[in-house]
């Protein structure tokens, strides 16, 4: 499944270029990361984080964890869910270390949008967003982060999906919360919502973020969080957009968002405020748009055949 031209765009800490699993699968990308030191609170940066260029190469792991959700070959780990499309990363987040000597992804928000921007103009269908702000280190009135970038992705069709967040708490990460961005909670193994997955009203569906085998910078990962489900859905997402251009059908995320809510299973704890309509299903995500776009079609055939020509009048 898939299709080649179909491309999928990460914006994250990079990609392991030549991870066995990936290198075959990934297309050239960018690196917008420039970070000032002096104005990352504190943070100590690692790794490259001020000379942009055209390597995504990874310093965290995280992006090369969803890089290989999305289009791993499958040697070590389950295969990429993205079938054939194809992958290409942009780098918008540096690495810095904490206390306890872990690395994790952190950015400015002009790099991010300037990364991301990037990735629309060179034409990706889909966007995995597996990075976010919550609402509670806003300011009130201040425009919410990534707004321009995110109409701008809008207006050229591209499908965008996020993680909801890690908070464990009912509240709003931005992209994630923005309008017509797919939303993605986390669920364990046994299809139930995952203690830590951010809740909202916003959130679209759940899929798996715990336990997640996928790659690491050198070798494999075992991977938790709503970074990691939201891969699980660009990939599906990436699947649809691939069937619709094959049918000639112009799918757009409103309707991919609707799709996959209306084809997700439910979880096996009913009850969970905030999670979202179900847990990914890749299948019936398939099935459903197939009926969406037949159904479609049956209508617009059916309002040709009702329309009646009108007797001609030439002007004496």
């Amino acid at each position: 499944p898939g299709d080649p031209a179909i491309l999928i765009g990460l914006a994250d800490t990079g990609v392991a270029m030549h991870h066995a699993e990936l290198e075959a699968r990934v297309r050239p990308g960018f690196d917008s990361v420039d970070l000032d030191p002096d104005a990352v609170g504190g943070l100590t940066l690692v790794g490259d984080f001020r000379h942009r260029g055209q390597r995504p190469d990874d310093d965290v792991g995280h992006g090369s964890g969803c890089a290989g959700i999305l289009v791993a070959r499958g040697t070590g780990m389950p295969s990429g869910g993205a079938g054939l499309c194809g992958l290409t990363p942009v780098r918008v987040l540096g690495a810095a270390v904490g206390a306890d000597a872990k690395r994790f992804g952190v950015g400015a928000l002009d790099n991010i949008d300037m990364g991301m921007k990037r990735l629309i103009d060179l034409g990706v269908r889909v966007i995995n967003m597996s990075f976010g702000t919550p609402d509670s280190m806003l300011d009130g009135d201040a425009p919410r982060p990534h707004e321009e970038v995110i109409r701008y992705a809008q207006a050229r069709g591209v499908i965008l999906v996020a993680a909801s967040g890690n908070s464990g708490l009912e509240e709003r990460f931005y992209p994630a919360a923005h309008d017509g961005v797919i939303a993605v909670g986390a669920v364990d193994r046994a299809l139930k919502p995952a203690s830590f997955s951010t809740r909202g009203a916003h959130v679209a569906l759940c899929a798996p973020g715990r336990d997640i085998v996928t790659c690491g910078l050198d070798g494999y990962q075992n991977a938790n969080g709503t970074s990691f489900a939201a891969p699980y859905v660009a990939a599906v997402c990436a699947l649809m957009a691939s069937r619709a251009q094959r049918r000639a059908w112009p799918l757009g995320g409103e309707d991919c968002r609707r799709l996959l809510v209306a084809s997700a299973r439910p979880f096996a704890r009913a009850g969970v405020a905030g999670s979202g309509q179900g847990v990914l299903d890749a299948d019936a995500a398939l099935r459903a748009l197939d009926d969406f776009i037949d159904q479609r079609l049956r209508d617009a055939d059916s309002d040709d055949a009702s329309i009646e020509p009108s007797p001609a009048r030439v002007a004496a």
